[in-house]
């Protein structure tokens, strides 16, 4: 099994596709380290580590913030219409919308039009259960979660719906993977 590590206690950082287990997401308001379902999301993983490996993610905004529900970021226009310039088939896990749930943004009317979006979980979104891709979750820095989610915000509405935009946007600064020798 590729990414084995031999000895007492030692931990797995890669799934059997290959793909690194773990990234940790560096912000302005501190650090969040997530673990990635690689095995049961292995396409949308396989997207979100590219983009990471290109650098995709730095200095982008968390352009949505619904405090209790979700922060969101990935989007290089920094208002939810933009992504990388392709899409990846609807994967759905087995894991829920909880707290510190890692979920990969979708148009609703269309399955596999999720790309670079991502959101965090703060509260439970059962509602989306079997409809979105959870493919991580935060082991670290839910603290860094909610400070990004108590940032101040501006409601204005988009078709009907409101949309909750950060007055000053927290940044993601870079995303990193956690590779074996990190460990």
């Amino acid at each position: 099994m590729q990414g084995l590590l031999l000895g007492c206690g030692a931990a797995q950082t890669t799934g059997t596709s290959g793909l690194p287990k773990r990234v940790v997401i560096e912000t302005d308001k501190g650090d969040i380290e997530v673990e990635l379902f690689v095995d049961e999301a292995p396409r949308t993983c396989a997207n979100f580590v590219r983009l990471v490996r290109q650098h995709y993610y730095n200095n982008l905004p968390f352009f949505r913030v619904v405090k209790g529900t979700l922060v969101q970021t990935g989007c290089p226009r920094g208002d939810g219409s933009g992504g990388p310039g392709w899409t990846v088939p609807l994967e759905i896990t087995s894991h829920k919308h909880l707290p510190g749930a890692v979920v990969m943004e979708r148009k609703i009317a269309q399955e596999g039009s999720h790309g670079s979006q991502f959101y965090i979980c703060c509260g439970r979104l059962l509602e989306r259960d079997g409809k979105f891709c959870v493919f991580g979750r935060v082991i670290s820095g839910m603290d860094v979660v909610r400070k990004i989610e108590d940032v101040e915000v501006e409601v204005y509405f988009i078709g009907g719906e409101p949309f909750h935009k950060p007055k000053n946007p927290p940044k993601v600064l870079r995303i990193r993977v956690v590779e074996e020798k990190d460990r």
